[in-house]
């Protein structure tokens, strides 16, 4: 069974992680905050959602819809995803976020200027 989260945003890219990361003198305070907020707003919108937990490995899709095309597709899957994966495991609907439970993962993109944000689609692993 197909399971859909969307996550309002935009998310934080990677270039704002690295930043954050990078920021306060490399103590990664910055970068900490924000993944601690992000991982809670996943969890949130999975209990919302009422996300299953997820049975075995999981093939994810993420549709990314912006606000516009300034920003680079590799900046706004990297961070975000990232960011998911760790709120999905905290919520309990991935029991880990390595390769033994995460098969594949495939990203689309959008501009939608009036509602940014990422669907998720967490679907059992196609077994070839």
């Amino acid at each position: 069974m197909t399971q859909e989260l969307w996550i309002p945003g935009p998310l934080p890219g990677i270039n704002e992680l690295i930043g954050a990361a990078k920021g306060a003198g490399g103590t990664g305070a910055a970068y900490s905050r924000i993944k601690r907020q992000w991982g809670e707003t996943v969890w949130a919108y999975a209990k919302k959602a009422r996300l299953k937990r997820a049975d075995g490995p999981v093939d994810m899709h993420f549709i990314w819809r912006e606000k516009n095309k300034r920003r680079d597709l590799d900046n706004i899957c990297g961070g975000g995803q990232k960011l998911i994966l760790d709120g999905l495991v905290k919520a309990g609907v991935l029991e880990n976020d390595g390769w033994e439970h995460v098969a594949s993962i495939e990203h689309r993109f959008q501009v939608d200027p009036r509602n940014p944000g990422v669907l998720v689609y967490i679907s059992p692993a196609c077994p070839f």
